[in-house]
């Protein structure tokens, strides 16, 4: 009875003194568990589908702390050991003598390093760096290296690169993965240990910022998708007769116009780490237009890239590809470690610089009434995966165009449409003939490079068409017609942009001129296409008149009547002269 009493006494004593130690500790422990909960909202509202975040346990809470005073202890799991064995190694041989300590990523073995002095380059580009006044706890060097550095932001993300460095080169898994469909509104994982986990993202879509960071998860954490869009506009104007840039402009064929593609330069701060894979280009198509090379200038922040192929990649020094079926293609495939150098040289590092293309372009004969032009611009999204994205953007030229239907009075002559010629002048009805090349039965204002003609013929069914125009007030002047007919005064016609523009426009038998919008002007077919809004329809009636050939200018019919007229009163006068003679005689 005794020894049970004394054995009984003995375990009774031991638990109180574990009890005791307990106490005095002042630190409960727990087991850590499966509760931790990461939820990715994506607040931007932009599609997630295809995008990949897979979540990465770095260091594994081990112990829970519950005290108000207390702890969690934090353990470096398996697959990340290598990643800080080296910079424990380097700290111990410092830690009693160095004032700072500067960490960073050596991209050949894979593992951070650390030392007291600085091997230069920049802080939270190339290193992180903080007082060693307080030392690194040597027992739990990998955790109290975490939480020192992401209390800091700008350490936090250089952190993250290179656990996502880390991760690429050791080619580590992990079961913690989601890709968003269609239907993903946000990123939820679930069940997961406590401890620190690096994020990691692929397949990242427009528009998404790319996510990289490192968490404590201890319970529930949230972070959210930030908004990443890279601006792009292209816009137009004239050259001669500039009224600002816009997304359309009207040019006639051999005349110039300018392009502007506005958009931005990504922060390149990290893009200069090894393991980093980036693209920036911008490829502009331009349709019936040729670029002239020496008007290309960039700007970076309102810096100049002097020396514009200086910064693309070896092989695209070519910036203006051939013109060919109509079309040519300006590339700026940027070498973007170039761009970077100069961000750095201008202080532009960091920011998300405007980025400026201008050119000029020669409208050519190939031009049709709508000459749509496009740029694509094509980024890295997740530089990590080698994962681009384009984004795009049109302007568009407008050229103008005049169809003619030619009718006589009397249609029993219209064989006669072989006699009637048109010129179409600037200026006045007595101005300078336009020039046009000839395709098919089609007039096409003649660019720098045709040899043009100015007489206008029509076609065997009384048609004249006039294309490649733009706007402004011409001068449709009828210079021959059939014989047995008046010739035409001149037409003026005005092209431009109408407010609400609706129909084609057609001329009645009493009408000698037409403006576009003129409320004089019969209007008879809706339009039902942007390039018919750039058309106007004309309907020219001649009426019969003397059984003569009329040729010639406008008014020629004046000098034939004058010319009967003199004849006429040279007849009287002889006539009259006659008379008197013969009662002199008497």
């Amino acid at each position: 009875m005794k020894k049970t009493t004394k054995k009984l006494s003995s375990i009774v004593m031991a638990m109180i003194l574990v009890l005791s130690l307990m106490v005095t500790a002042g630190m409960p422990v727990l087991a850590a568990g499966n509760d931790g909960k990461i939820t990715i909202t994506n607040p931007t509202g932009y599609p997630l589908t295809g995008m990949t975040v897979d979540a990465y346990l770095v260091l594994e809470e081990t112990d829970t702390a519950t005290g108000a005073d207390s702890k969690a202890v934090y353990t470096v799991t398996e697959d990340f050991a290598a990643f800080f064995a080296q910079a424990k190694a380097d700290y111990n041989v410092i830690k009693d003598t160095a004032t700072d300590i500067y960490v960073t990523y050596d991209t050949t073995g894979n593992q951070l390093k650390i030392s007291d002095t600085n091997s230069g380059g920049t802080e939270g580009t190339d290193y992180i760096t903080f007082s060693n006044s307080v030392k690194l706890d040597s027992t739990y060097f990998e955790a109290d290296l975490v939480s020192r550095i992401t209390d800091q932001s700008t350490s936090a993300r250089l952190l993250s690169d290179w656990l996502t460095k880390y991760i690429i080169a050791k080619s580590l898994t992990t079961s913690n993965t989601i890709t968003a469909t269609a239907d993903t509104q946000q990123f939820e994982f679930t069940g997961l240990t406590r401890g620190y986990y690096a994020l990691v993202s692929s397949n990242v879509p427009v528009n998404i910022a790319n996510l990289q960071t490192i968490l404590q998860v201890a319970g529930e954490t949230q972070v959210a998708l930030k908004a990443d869009s890279v601006p792009l506009t292209k816009e137009v104007d004239e050259v001669t007769e500039s009224d600002g840039w816009g997304k359309t402009e009207s040019a006639g064929v051999g005349e110039t116009v300018k392009y502007q593609i506005t958009t931005a330069l990504p922060d390149l701060t990290n893009y200069n780490q090894s393991g980093i894979r980036y693209e920036y280009k911008i490829e502009d198509t331009i349709k019936n237009q040729m670029i002239n090379e020496n008007s290309i200038r960039v700007t970076i922040g309102g810096q100049a890239l002097t020396q514009l192929i200086d910064y693309v990649k070896e092989g695209y020094t070519d910036l203006v590809g051939d013109y060919t079926a109509g079309t040519q293609t300006l590339t700026l495939n940027f070498d973007v470690a170039k761009l970077r150098e100069f961000a750095v040289r201008q202080g532009l590092l960091g920011q998300e610089a405007v980025v400026v293309l201008t050119y000029n372009a020669e409208l050519t004969s190939d031009a049709v009434l709508k000459n749509d032009n496009d740029v694509t611009l094509t980024y890295t999204t997740d530089p990590y995966h080698d994962y681009t994205q384009p984004v795009e953007d049109t302007a568009t030229v407008y050229t103008y165009g005049i169809d003619v239907d030619k009718t006589f009075s009397d249609d029993s002559l219209a064989a006669n449409y072989a006699s009637v010629k048109f010129e179409l002048r600037t200026g006045s009805a007595e101005g300078t003939a336009v020039e046009f090349i000839q395709k098919d039965e089609t007039y096409i204002v003649a660019d720098t490079d045709d040899t043009g003609e100015t007489s206008l013929s029509i076609t065997a069914l009384g048609d004249l068409y006039l294309y490649g125009l733009d706007e402004g007030t011409y001068y449709l002047v009828e210079t021959s017609t059939a014989n047995g007919f008046v010739l035409l005064d001149p037409v003026t016609i005005t092209l431009g942009a109408m407010t609400t523009p609706t129909a084609k426009t057609a001329l009645d038998e009493n009408t000698s001129s037409a403006m576009m919008g003129d409320t004089s002007v019969t209007r008879t077919t809706e339009l039902t296409t942007d390039e018919n809004q750039s058309v106007i329809n004309l309907e020219l009636l001649n009426q019969k008149g003397f059984n003569l050939p009329t040729t010639g200018g406008v008014g020629t019919w004046m000098f034939t009547i004058g010319g009967v007229l003199l004849i006429a009163v040279a007849l009287a006068l002889y006539f009259v002269s006659k008379k008197k003679k013969m009662s002199t005689n008497k």
